[in-house]
């Protein structure tokens, strides 16, 4: 039995009456919408569609790491909340954070490797593993990803002190690497 559709399509905003019509994957679908008097955009990796409402969204990380970030729940959940925001049900939504190896980063199975073991486990919480990559299924919670986006606005407003955070690869770009304790670490490291 399947419970995804077949088609995929890479969609714009014209598209998006198929998506309610037939189903399927929007890849790289734009999303944008007005929070709260700020404008949030963003691109999900995948997003499956059954009859017109979305049931998944797949986001990739390629990362040694087998266990995601809080900041990818953020992007995950504000995903989410672009969807809401823009009239579908998501009240039967879940997000998929995937995080896999480096090495198979243009490894063309990945994504149906992914979207079958998901598929199999159905739509619930579960933590699935596959060859080079585990997968985290999450329901989308709307309040707890209006906390964590809301989270997110203070510091692109300026409203919130910036706060350390163990992720590595936002230290080496960060504005407050010298100021924080765990920016000045990494300085030190490469030194």
């Amino acid at each position: 039995m399947h419970l995804y559709p077949a088609k995929m399509y890479k969609v714009s905003l014209v598209d998006t009456q198929k998506i309610h019509e037939e189903g399927g994957f929007a890849l790289e679908m734009l999303l944008l919408t007005n929070y709260k008097d700020v404008i949030i955009a963003g691109r999900s990796d995948s997003v499956l569609f059954k009859k017109g409402r979305p049931l998944i969204v797949f986001e990739y990380k390629f990362s040694k790491r087998q266990i995601p970030f809080k900041t990818h729940h953020v992007q995950a959940g504000t995903y989410g909340i672009l969807l809401r925001n823009l009239g579908f049900d998501t009240s039967r939504l879940f997000y998929a954070i995937i995080l896999a190896d480096p090495n198979v980063r243009n490894d063309k199975q990945l994504t149906q490797k992914v979207v079958n073991s998901v598929m199999k486990n159905g739509p619930k919480e579960a933590e699935l593993n596959i060859k080079n990559a585990a997968i985290h299924v999450c329901k989308f919670v709307l309040e707890e990803a209006e906390k964590d986006l809301d989270w997110a606005i203070e510091f692109w407003k300026n409203t919130r002190e910036p706060i350390s955070i163990s992720n590595p690869n936002k230290c080496k770009n960060c504005e407050y690497k010298t100021e924080c304790p765990a920016g000045s670490k990494l300085e030190f490291a490469n030194d």
